[in-house]
């Protein structure tokens, strides 16, 4: 198995491409549950160009010389986290669990996720005991993008070494305030942390102490209001020393440019504090840029997803920050990115050659 990744000190990113999964598994696809949002006929848009790529790498390079002087000493301990996209366990993902079990959809990438610290993933819909609205008894899918999870998926994701859980989305509310306090506590009775809601109300966040640093996780779900609100979270968890990880859900669906929105609250964002920025919900792996020396990441595509009706929605990425920690301080050091196969009817799994 081989991780593609850009380390700090080259600062290349290698993009590859996802292979296209049949999900011919006796599950009868309607046209409603291929697209949400979106016709037939559209194509996903893909921008990142090699100029693009170019562009990036320079920043990086210019970035990698500025922080190398994070020099490592005997008092330096050392944080790592792998940060994940959208992760959605109804419809197919719901059939393959209960026919293959759940562990069997994270059994090629536990191993990668027990190598890291913190392991955040947005989780795209609730855990309850309601039965699923998208399955018919026949095992045929509805029209329905009410989701909800058995709540065999919390034991899953606790297995699986996933530590960390954003509910900013617009899927987590999907059964209501009800449906979303069941999950908080199916997570909790499985040690998993949460954090956001999708109202962005408080509380928006959680800091996890690690290894003599903390790491703050702040949550914001921008199709509801409540951004200035997300925005001076940033700057009271900044002025307390942690490093802050914003996990905002926005853009557009099948869309890997950010809008001027999205770029605009990204610079709000690192002017309040933030250390790194990684976004989700478009379902396509989005651009990413360097805003000083704070890597945004607008979005990490499909982590687990049952969206196979294109390649870019069959494949995502994973966002590995290095983190060290000295005189009490947390700081970055550099990171990786790992590239991902979006889950058929195997699980997730990292991409080969």
């Amino acid at each position: 198995m081989k991780i593609k990744l850009s380390i700090f000190a080259s600062f290349a990113i290698l993009f590859g491409f996802g292979a296209l999964w049949s999900i011919n598994n006796g599950v009868k696809i309607t046209m409603p549950y291929i697209q949400e949002n979106v016709k037939q006929t559209a194509s996903v848009e893909s921008t990142r160009t090699e100029s693009k790529q170019t562009e990036n790498n320079k920043q990086f390079e210019a970035i990698s010389n500025n922080t190398s002087n994070n020099t490592k000493t005997k008092e330096t301990n050392e944080i790592s986290v792998i940060i994940g996209g959208d992760l959605m366990m109804d419809r197919a993902i719901r059939l393959f669990g209960e026919k293959n079990g759940y562990d069997a959809l994270f059994a090629s990438i536990t191993s990668l996720f027990n190598s890291a610290d913190i392991v955040a993933v947005n989780l795209e819909g609730p855990i309850t005991s309601n039965l699923s609205k998208t399955l018919l008894a026949n095992n045929s899918m509805t029209d329905s993008f009410t989701f909800t999870f058995d709540p065999k998926t919390a034991i899953a994701l606790a297995q699986a070494h996933i530590t960390t859980i954003s509910l900013a989305n617009n899927h987590a509310d999907n059964f209501g305030a009800k449906g979303l306090e069941e999950t908080k506590r199916l997570l909790s009775e499985v040690g998993i942390q949460y954090f956001g809601n999708p109202w962005n109300t408080s509380p928006t966040d959680i800091v996890i102490p690690k290894n003599g640093g903390n790491v703050a996780f702040i949550g914001y779900n921008a199709f509801q209001p409540g951004f200035p609100g997300i925005v001076a979270r940033v700057k009271k968890l900044s002025k307390q020393g942690n490093f802050i990880i914003v996990m905002p859900h926005w853009g557009n669906e099948y869309s890997s440019k950010p809008t001027e929105m999205m770029k605009g609250q990204a610079r709000e964002l690192v002017s309040a504090g933030a250390n790194a920025i990684i976004g989700s919900h478009s379902h396509v792996i989005g651009e990413n840029e360097w805003i000083g020396a704070v890597p945004v990441y607008y979005s990490l595509g499909n982590l687990l997803f049952d969206q196979y009706f294109s390649p870019e929605t069959m494949k995502g990425e994973l966002v590995e920050l290095h983190l060290i920690v000295q005189n009490g301080k947390t700081v970055f050091d550099n990171l990786k990115i790992i590239e991902v196969s979006n889950a058929s009817r195997k699980g997730i799994e990292v991409i080969e050659d």
